[in-house]
């Protein structure tokens, strides 16, 4: 079975540790993302519950999605739970409400989106969760509410605490990435090692300073690879926000809000803010902001790591005019020149 793409909001629940259990033979991709499960748990599925679990999305005949894996795995019958899976998810009333949580995040988004038949799909999933008689809706509804803001705070904070860059003359692809607990620094680069594309990843240091000297013994970099990492580790949006408040907005804050207010009451109006942000930034690029340009690629992947078609309908529906949505002053801060 090939790799499933598990999103970050899963990772946060603990579904990642949970389908790490269920790894097949395949090769670790570069994407941690990614988990290839055993053909052989699918197998042991019987139809009835393969198809009740593959309909949500992708192709609606096969399990294809991350979201289908997670489901079928843990409620199929016929599949036998590794030992060590058993209690990561917690009890079955934990499990469920994380599983209800999941489904309920969808739905809140594809209904804004207008996709009734998909909505239809989940709402079915999450009846027949409900069915077990665990959990109730108003159960599932109250612990979305109560760790949504959490989970997108993490979601954003990871993001943000991130750099992708061109590295040593284009030679790779670079991501920086700074641990905001401990304040270490992981520097990974793609490139071609003996005529071979690879990707490498050095061991976290502690500094800048540290990676330095951590590049330096790698043997991978030229004299001058270090400035540019130095370069674009000030242009981190983590590091920026963190020193640069114009009128004492806390820009990071203010994202988190504004996802969080679309995910719980997901109308036109948290939209327009969510989109607002990323207008903002689009017409600070078009100023030739480099900021501007590199948080704007932090704040997409946040909302990747949340849903991808609501990244389609932020991007599709941005504009001049959206960047005075919506009319709150603090919002300013995405649409002001950072030297």
């Amino acid at each position: 079975m090939p790799p499933v793409v598990l999103t970050m909001m899963m990772l946060l629940l603990g579904f990642g540790e949970y389908a790490d259990e269920f790894r097949g033979t395949h090769p670790q991709t570069a994407n941690p993302r990614e988990v290839s499960v055993d053909l052989r748990y699918v197998m042991d599925m019987n139809d009835d519950d393969y198809f009740r679990f593959s309909a949500l999305g992708g192709d609606l005949e096969m399990i294809d999605t991350g979201l289908e894996v997670l489901l079928a795995l843990y409620y199929s019958q016929g599949v036998v739970q590794p030992d060590r899976a058993r209690n990561i998810l917690g009890t079955p009333r934990e499990a469920d409400l994380k599983f209800g949580h999941l489904l309920l995040s969808e739905i809140q988004v594809l209904r804004f989106l207008g996709n009734s038949a998909a909505v239809s799909r989940y709402e079915i999933r999450l009846q027949w969760i409900i069915s077990r008689g665990n959990v109730t809706r108003a159960q599932i509804e109250t612990f979305y509410r109560n760790g949504i803001r959490a989970l997108i705070s993490e979601i954003v904070t990871e993001e943000f605490n991130q750099i992708r860059f061109l590295l040593d003359d284009s030679r790779y692809n670079a991501i920086l990435a700074r641990n905001p607990q401990t304040g270490q620094y992981v520097l990974g680069y793609e490139g071609f090692f003996d005529g071979t594309r690879a990707t490498k990843e050095l061991p976290p240091v502690s500094s800048l300073e540290a990676l330095s000297s951590a590049m330096s013994r790698s043997g991978d970099f030229s004299a001058t690879a270090f400035a540019e990492v130095r370069t674009q580790a000030a242009l981190m949006p983590a590091v920026v926000y963190a020193n640069w408040r114009p009128n004492g907005v806390d820009a990071m804050a203010l994202i988190t809000e504004t996802l969080t207010n679309f995910y719980i009451n997901p109308n036109r109006d948290t939209f327009n803010a969510v989109r607002g942000i990323y207008s903002r930034y689009t017409v600070m690029m078009a100023a030739q902001d480099r900021f501007a340009g590199v948080a704007a690629e932090r704040y997409v992947q946040s909302l990747n790591a949340l849903n991808v078609g609501l990244t389609r309908q932020v991007i599709n529906e941005s504009g001049i005019s959206a960047a005075r949505i919506p009319n709150d002053p603090r919002f300013n801060i995405f649409s002001t020149p950072y030297r």
